[in-house]
C-alpha cells in the first residue's frame, strides 16, 4: 500500500515513466527515489521503496473493512484480530494510521 503522504511523488514518477524518462531494468522501472514500479493489468503501480508499506493479507482485509464500515464499524473486527493474535496492536495501528491519511 502506498502511504498517502507520498502520493504527489508517486504520481510524478508515474508521469515520468509514461513519458519515457525512467529506465526500465528487467520487469521494473526504477525511479530516482529508489521506488520500483511494475505494470499490472495495463497500469503502473509502485512495488517497493520509500512510502510503500507491505501489508499482510489480514491487514488488507482490515483496510477493506475500514473502507466499508468506517473506523467505528470496524472496531469489532480490530478487537477480534488482536484478541485472537492474528494481528498485533502495532499492525492494527499501522493500518488505521494509513487509512486515516486517505481522503474520503
Amino acid at each position: 500500500m502506498a502511504d498517502p503522504d507520498h502520493k504527489p511523488q508517486i504520481d510524478a514518477e508515474i508521469d515520468e515513466i509514461v513519458a519515457g524518462n525512467v529506465e526500465k531494468v528487467g520487469e521494473h522501472w526504477i525511479a530516482p527515489s529508489g521506488r520500483r514500479y511494475a505494470r499490472h493489468n495495463d497500469s503502473l503501480h509502485p512495488v517497493d521503496g520509500p512510502g510503500i508499506v507491505d501489508l499482510s493479507r489480514m491487514q488488507h482485509q482490515l483496510v477493506k473493512e475500514l473502507n466499508n464500515k468506517g473506523l467505528d464499524g470496524a472496531g469489532r473486527m480490530m478487537d477480534a484480530l488482536r484478541q485472537r493474535g492474528i494481528l498485533t496492536a502495532d499492525e492494527v495501528a499501522q493500518v488505521v494510521d494509513l487509512w486515516n491519511k486517505c481522503p474520503r
